[in-house]
This record gives structure tokens, sequence and C-alpha cells, in this order.
């Protein structure tokens, strides 16, 4: 079987050389969509034998979006467009087919082609996992801090100077990556300026918004996008991510590891304002949200919950075994190409109670501090942990005269607790 987009008119399909049977047929995908299922009949093969097959089609493109367009002056297809025919559905709860790829592109009317990987003639080897994707279009091209920008036609001094500095943000980001992740693997970076698409990543490659060269610096999204991007080089990239869960690791992974990236290089402050955007978008859906075990692509919240809910889970995680001892446990989960989340849940063993939680539960712990009670000189909190497992917290009281004391205290779980600062205001 394979899955392409129901726009695609499938002509023939060729099995090793020899024409085969097919038959299509509508794949429902709920909200998400639909799938087109070409289901084809061939003779056997023997295992580990390499399969080729060769599918003819035309792709009608009826509006441009983000996802595909096609026009005189630039086109783009990314992979949630379906554009190309694959063996597994996207929405698979293992997630779709990652795997190298090559791809060639022949007209265009002059127009430059962008992709991932190593450009070769008139197109791009991608060595290392991902999903054929491709923008069209007519750029002015520059390179800075090892990075290849491809800017919009005219761009004015300043929109080269914000180049540069994306760049430079691009290959910190990288580097960063790498002080958690291990060597950096060898796969190009390129930033590519677009009308639609931005945030999408692949392989090295990042789509950022035209407008991004025309602010008086780097907003919080394009930072954020390049710094996921850089992990990502790891994530899912040169290390295959695979299994339930998947996304966890996929997205939430490279988002835990870019806000670690902003709190390094702009502070604290900024990044908590990056981690109140992931509670935030994550509160949006967490009251109709499924276990991160059993989210799938189909899901209308999943992407609002695994890179999100995930990116925090990995921060707990950071924080409870210490980010030394967690960089070291991921790179040696990650020695042998792959990463699920079974593999890490083994490896981090000794917070099992916390990754069950995370992983198999949804979002239910509700924590409480009850009326502050003064007398004999303090003041005495009662607290309750309505969830499964225990919670260690930092209670915070402003006094009468504006100060702050804090407390630190675990609280069990479905249990009750108390916090006592020794003051009477």
């Amino acid at each position: 079987t394979l899955r392409i987009s129901p726009a695609a008119d499938v002509t023939s399909v060729q099995i090793n050389e020899a024409a085969a049977d097919f038959s299509k047929s509508i794949e429902k995908a709920g909200s998400a969509g639909d799938l087109q299922r070409i289901a084809m009949r061939f003779p056997g093969v023997a295992a580990n034998v390499e399969l080729t097959a060769l599918v003819e089609y035309k792709l009608k493109v009826r509006e441009n979006s983000g996802l595909s367009a096609i026009s005189p002056i630039g086109g783009q297809f990314l992979p949630l467009s379906f554009w190309y025919p694959t063996p597994t559905s996207w929405f698979f709860n293992r997630g779709g087919d990652y795997a190298p790829f090559v791809i060639r592109i022949d007209g265009g009317n002059g127009l430059s082609l962008v992709s991932s990987g190593a450009a070769v003639g008139n197109g791009y080897d991608q060595k290392f996992n991902g999903q054929p994707f491709f923008l069209a279009g007519n750029w002015d091209k520059v390179t800075a801090s090892g990075v290849d920008v491809y800017l919009p036609k005219g761009v004015s001094a300043d929109g080269q100077k914000r180049a540069a500095e994306l760049a430079a943000l691009y290959s910190e980001a990288k580097t960063f990556a790498a002080g958690i992740l291990g060597p950096a693997p060898d796969s190009p970076l390129r930033i590519v300026s677009a009308r639609r698409g931005a945030g999408f990543t692949g392989g090295g490659t990042v789509v950022v918004d035209e407008a991004v060269f025309r602010r008086s610096k780097i907003d919080s999204q394009t930072a954020m996008s390049l710094a996921e991007a850089a992990a990502k080089l790891w994530i899912g990239n040169s290390v295959v991510v695979s299994g339930d869960a998947y996304g966890a690791i996929l997205e939430g992974l490279p988002r835990f590891i870019a806000t670690q990236f902003i709190d390094s290089k702009y502070g604290k402050d900024v990044a908590d304002v990056e981690h109140l955007r992931h509670r935030t978008a994550y509160a949006a859906i967490s009251k109709r949200d499924a276990p991160l075990s059993q989210a799938s692509p189909i899901d209308d919240f999943y992407f609002g919950e695994v890179a999100n809910k995930g990116s925090m889970l990995w921060h707990l995680l950071s924080r409870k075994v210490g980010a030394k001892d967690f960089s070291e446990i991921l790179r040696a989960t990650m020695q042998n190409g792959e990463l699920t989340v079974p593999e890490l849940r083994a490896a981090f063993a000794t917070q099992k109670d916390l990754l069950d939680y995370l992983f198999d539960s949804t979002t239910e712990m509700n924590l409480l501090a009850g009326l502050p009670q003064s007398g004999n000189g303090e003041t005495s909190v009662a607290l309750r942990n309505t969830g499964a497992i225990d919670a260690t917290v930092v209670v915070s009281a402003t006094l009468a005269n504006g100060q702050k004391m804090e407390a630190p205290t675990t609280v069990k779980a479905l249990s009750y607790g108390e916090v006592i600062f020794k003051t009477p205001n």
C-alpha cells in the first residue's frame, strides 16, 4: 500500500520494473483530512531484498496554501501536503515514514530550488532521515556563519543585517545543542524566506516569514524556530525517532533544548516567557487531550500537546536528574542511532513514577494553597495535591511590606501538606 494526497491522479505503478495492478480508495483521517490509498498486487519477494516502486501521477493544486503552492513566481510542497507516495500513513500512532531521500526538479522557469541535504545538480541528496519537501523561488542568497540564507529579492541593508543575525543565531543554537546531544551531524544549514509556511523545518532547512527581514530585530518566534531546527538536526534527522509517543521526542525534546538555549543566550526572564507560552498553549487543550502514549497526529490537539507538554516533560526530568546526567543519559541512549520512548523510560528508570504519570495519564494534578493562618510569630499555609504522584514545589509568600519569602516542600500524592513561614506578616 501507498498513501498520497486525494488530489493525486495516479496513472501507473511499477514494482521492480514490472507493471502492477492497483486499486484506489479513500482512507479517512477524521478532522485531519483524507488520504488516497493505493493498494497493489505483485509476486512475493524474499526477505531483505530491495523493492523499487515507480509511481506516475499528476497532482492538482486547487488553491495555494502554506503546505502546497505553485505559481509563476515560485512554489513549495511540504510533507503535510501529502504530495509524494509513502507506505505509512502520517496519522498512525507511530508516525509517518522518515528516510534518506533524493529529490530532482526539472523545469521551474529559471527559479531556484531549495530542499535539505547536499545540493547536487538540479536537486538535493539528504543522507539523513527526513521527509521530502522543496521550495522554488527567486531569492538573494548570502552566506554567514556557515549558514546559507535565502532572502527576498532586493532586500534592504537592514534586511541583510537581519540575515547575518539569523545565521549567527542558528549557528550558535547548533553549537549549544551539540553540548547536550554530542557531535553535530554534517548537514548544511539553510534559512529560507517564504510568504507562507514559516516555522517548518527539515534536515537543517528552516522556513521563515519574509517579514522577518523587515523587522528591527529578531522576533522570539523566529528565534525559537531556529533553535528547534538546530536540535532537530539530531532528533529525527541523524537519530531515528519512532514508536508510540514518538511526538514527545520529535517535537517536545527539541523545544525543550531550544528553550534552554534561549535561557543561555538571553537570560532566565526571557526563557520564562517561553515557558509561559508553552504552558498557555497546552492549557488551551489540556482538558480534552489524551495521554502522550496514546496521542496520534490524527487528533486536533496533537501538536499542541506533544510539543508543549513534551517540552515541559523533559524540563521536569532534567531538573529531577540534573542537567549533566540528563545529557549523558540522552547521549548514551542515542548511540545506536535510534531513540524511542521505551528506551528513554528504561534509561531514566529512577524516575519511573514521574514518567509513568507524564506519559500514561492525562494532566489531572491540581496543587492548592490554603489561606495563610498566623499565630505564635509565624504563618502556616495548608497545601493539597490531587495528583497521582508527589509534587515538589516552591511556595512563595508576599509579606505585608511587599517583600517575598519562599519555602520549598514536597506534597505527597493524593494528600495534604503544610508550609510554615517564620513571620506573622
